[in-house]
């Protein structure tokens, strides 16, 4: 047991020190009504009750219903402001209160009409006397205060669990819906790679099985062909057997070669053998094929001395010009006339067909096609001078031209070669008339791809070098 109760001195008539009161005032034997007036201030003065200790009921009441810790002095921060201000009313009444102590012991007309004021304005009950009552106009003032105080210590708190409550509410919320658009996406994300992964297996699936196809329709076409081979082989050999005597001397040694490849062919090779296989029975008909024309046609085309070449014939035409304006004057006449300054005219070929065979297909032949380049030449360019003064700059303009026209010209005489030369072979064999179309498309093509060529040139105006020529260049100035 303990005299008084233990709680904070804080200055404040809170709920805690109200509880205390209550207390004292029972144990005192008093009417309980919380409220300090002149009957509990004479016990406590006196020091003659008593109390428990409430220590740690205190502690205890400091602890909300789930058994956590009350709420700091931070939690609290605006009931707590309101408070200090309500305090600050508390100390004055109590001012008032030592005064009116002082005044009990003498009373006079203004402390008694203070007091019927405060029991108009309903301090304390109008049922006390001003001898039996115990609680002043200071104390009914002081407990009024400390219930204010308390008021707006519970009203803070009340607000600030409501802040919490709707805080915490809207935590879970967006907690909730990050979850819930985690687990979308995730889904989502998830459902996107399973389709890929099948679109790849698909794929493979299919490719693999469209490789396996074909590597087994091609197999078959291998087999097939083999089979075809062999009967054609076995053909050519029949009917080899049943040529005259006198022949199969001639072929002798393609019968001997032909039968090797039979050998082969009856025994089974591996595949890695059929390219081999196939490509030897290929020589061996085509030797075979030569030598039935041969035989037919009464000997072999005479390719070594048949020929077809295209020759070039260089020609020039003269500008008669003193000064580079001249120059250009006359080039511009000349290619208005033969459409270019310079040109690669195709001369007729001269198709000449020497031998033949019984049956009347050309056996040897020669062909000529011949070419005539035409370049300008001027003849003062590289002593060129004006009022006797020596022009380098016309001489280096002429020279750079003279090179970019003949490369384009160059050009020309390349094509004919290309389709004309060397064409002999592909008129062997063939009569003469057979043989004139071979030449005449031969030509055509030719022409084609010269008109091609000046087009995508502009006759070498758009080439590197161009053939542009620059006709107003100074005599010796802007040219180094």
């Amino acid at each position: 047991m303990e005299l008084g109760a233990s709680l904070s001195v804080d200055g404040i008539f809170g709920a805690m020190t109200q509880q205390a009161v209550l207390k004292f005032q029972k144990a005192a034997g008093l009417t309980p009504d919380g409220i300090v007036g002149k009957q509990t201030w004479s016990h406590l003065n006196a020091g003659d009750v008593i109390i428990a200790s409430e220590q740690k009921a205190s502690q205890a009441g400091n602890q909300n219903a789930l058994g956590k810790p009350g709420k700091s002095q931070g939690d609290t921060q605006f009931s707590a402001l309101i408070a200090s201000k309500l305090q600050a009313i508390k100390a004055a009444l109590q001012e008032i209160k030592a005064r009116e102590v002082e005044s009990v012991k003498s009373p006079d007309t203004s402390s008694q009409s203070a007091i019927a004021s405060a029991k108009h304005q309903g301090w304390f009950d109008d049922e006390e006397t001003d001898t039996e009552s115990t609680t002043s106009l200071s104390d009914q003032a002081i407990s009024w205060v400390g219930q204010q105080v308390d008021s707006a210590k519970s009203w803070g708190e009340d607000i600030y669990n409501t802040a919490s409550d709707w805080v915490g509410e809207q935590v879970d919320s967006a907690t909730a819906w990050g979850e819930q658009a985690y687990n979308t996406a995730s889904e989502w994300v998830g459902e996107q790679v399973d389709s890929a992964t099948n679109w790849v297996e698909e794929t493979y699936n299919d490719t693999q099985q469209w490789v396996e196809d074909t590597a087994t329709s091609v197999e078959e076409g291998i087999d097939a062909g083999i089979e075809t081979v062999k009967t054609v082989v076995s053909d050519v050999q029949q009917e080899i057997n049943e040529l005259a005597e006198n022949l199969r001397d001639r072929f002798k040694a393609e019968i001997d070669s032909l039968q090797k490849i039979l050998d082969i062919a009856g025994i089974g090779k591996p595949f890695q053998a059929y390219p081999a296989i196939l490509a030897q029975l290929n020589t061996i008909l085509g030797g075979l094929q030569a030598s039935a024309n041969n035989t037919a046609s009464g000997g072999s085309a005479n390719t070594s001395t048949s020929k077809s070449e295209v020759t070039v014939k260089e020609s020039t035409w003269k500008i008669k010009g003193s000064t580079i304006a001249d120059v250009g004057l006359e080039l511009d006449t000349h290619a208005s006339t033969h459409g270019e300054a310079a040109h690669v005219e195709r001369k007729t070929e001269i198709v000449t067909y020497d031998d033949f065979f019984p049956n009347n297909t050309v056996k040897q032949v020669t062909m000529v096609v011949p070419l005539e380049r035409v370049l300008p030449e001027w003849p003062n360019a590289q002593k060129a001078q004006f009022n006797n003064k020596p022009c380098p700059c016309w001489t280096k303009e002429w020279n750079r031209f003279y090179g970019a026209i003949s490369s384009h010209e160059e050009e020309h005489v390349k094509i004919y070669k290309k389709h004309l030369e060397g064409i002999h072979p592909q008129l062997l064999r063939k009569t003469t008339t057979a043989a004139d179309k071979v030449i005449e498309k031969a030509i055509e093509n030719a022409e084609k791809e010269q008109t091609a060529f000046d087009t995508k040139t502009d006759h070498g105006k758009k080439a590197t070098p161009s053939t542009n020529f620059n006709a107003g260049v100074a005599c010796d100035q802007g040219c180094s």
